[in-house]
């Protein structure tokens, strides 16, 4: 409430034109978004209160306006030659817009994260190095939802050039005490290289015109990426799909473990009910005690 009143008051002053201007439709930007989550608000002809899907509509237009408004303020830094404020906007876009990169609403943020990254990237930001690397990965993740797949990959190559690297004294304590003394630490201080790798995989195949993958592993994840695209009304397809990635699993394991598997016992032989003991068993946790036969 404080500061809606404070950006009332402040609409109604001449803002110089520049950084004042900017901030403040930054902050309009957060409020928006903020009384989108917390006010509620009423339906103006049956007076009352918007059903869940009306309130999540209103939320996701309102981070749409706001994403749209801080990209207005990264260009209108960068034409006035204010670093600070470029990336401060910046952060703002990547902390409203980051909800709406998934799902059906990626194509809303799309090309404000694009303008984002590549602004960014004309700046030669560095404090914002690991910001740079979401942007593009981001942006990678909606050109290949569009079937842009080249596009996507040159995306996922910008990503992987920059050098984000968390120093390890830098990393939680939680995250210190994992990594061992013989363990390789380059997971933990380079978070998203394996889901660029695992991205540039499947893009690897899907581009290759020529060859299909022999891997029955390879051949799998290429099955489960076009059920991840199937829609609720594709149930059968979908089923077949999968049935057929589980076919080739299990064909691929008979020929990895065959021998082992023929020398287990096909019938199940089930523990035996009576035990020879006469002394009780000690109770285990979340157990009742247990006696035995006398």
């Amino acid at each position: 409430a404080l500061a809606k009143a404070m950006l009332a008051r402040l609409e109604t002053l001449q803002v110089p034109a520049g950084r004042g201007r900017l901030l403040l439709d930054l902050s309009r930007a957060e409020v928006e978004v903020w009384q989108a989550h917390n006010v509620k608000r009423q339906d103006p002809v049956s007076k009352l209160l918007l059903s869940r899907e009306e309130q999540q509509q209103r939320e996701i237009e309102a981070r749409h306006r706001a994403v749209r408004l801080c990209e207005q303020c990264i260009a209108t830094a960068k034409r006035i030659d204010d670093i600070d404020v470029v990336e401060e906007s910046a952060v703002v876009m990547w902390n409203l817009g980051r909800d709406l990169a998934s799902g059906a609403q990626r194509h809303r943020v799309h090309k404000s994260f694009q303008k984002c990254a590549e602004i960014l990237e004309e700046v030669q930001s560095t404090s914002l190095v690991p910001l740079r690397v979401h942007l593009h990965f981001e942006v990678a993740c909606c050109e290949i939802a569009q079937d842009l797949l080249t596009k996507g990959r040159v995306e996922l190559h910008r990503a992987k050039a920059l050098d984000y690297t968390v120093p390890q004294q830098e990393l939680p304590q939680a995250v210190q005490q994992q990594i061992g003394a013989e363990d390789d630490p380059a997971p933990f201080l380079r978070r998203l290289d394996a889901p660029i790798d695992q991205q540039l995989h499947i893009l690897s195949w899907k581009l290759n015109l020529y060859e299909e993958p022999t891997d029955p592993a390879d051949q799998v994840m290429l099955l489960l990426d076009q059920v991840q695209k199937q829609g609720a009304s594709a149930g059968k397809l979908t089923y077949n799909l999968l049935a057929q990635g589980f076919g080739k699993l299990d064909a691929a394991l008979e020929d990895v473990v065959g021998e082992k598997l023929q020398s287990l016992e096909d019938t199940f032989t089930p523990p035996p009910r009576v035990l020879a003991s006469s002394e009780a068993l000690q109770p285990l946790p979340h157990q009742a005690p247990a006696t035995a036969q006398e």
